[in-house]
């Protein structure tokens, strides 16, 4: 794909999703990270199960897909709310290696219906 991004990728990695569920998503977005020219777009993965956390940064994410397969399960339920927040506060920022004059983009991968 071409044009500058920086695309944060947030994965569910609870029960809700279940392991087979887990890797098809980390399959998937290895397959995405891969399908853009790294550089010109930069990758920030967070994970959401039983706790949220900032798995690779803009600035740290290289062989994505193979970092990305290599994430594992937390279990329990997955906190939305916390994830956006940890990207805003810590993802999209200067020290998470976003860059200022690019469009920034969210995705979030989980199961169900938004209620």
């Amino acid at each position: 794909c071409a044009g500058k991004f920086d695309i944060t990728l947030v994965l569910d990695s609870s029960n809700a999703v279940g392991l087979d569920g887990f890797n098809k998503v980390k399959t998937f977005a290895g397959q995405l990270v891969d399908a853009f020219n790294i550089g010109d777009t930069k990758f920030a993965v967070i994970t959401s199960g039983k706790s949220t956390k900032i798995d690779f940064m803009f600035n740290t994410l290289k062989g994505g897909a193979l970092k990305i397969s290599n994430l594992q399960s937390a279990g329990l339920g997955v906190d939305v709310a916390s994830a956006i927040k940890l990207a805003a506060d810590n993802a999209f920022t200067v020290f998470g290696g976003v860059r200022q004059t690019v469009p920034k983009t969210f995705v979030l991968f989980v199961p169900g219906k938004a209620s």
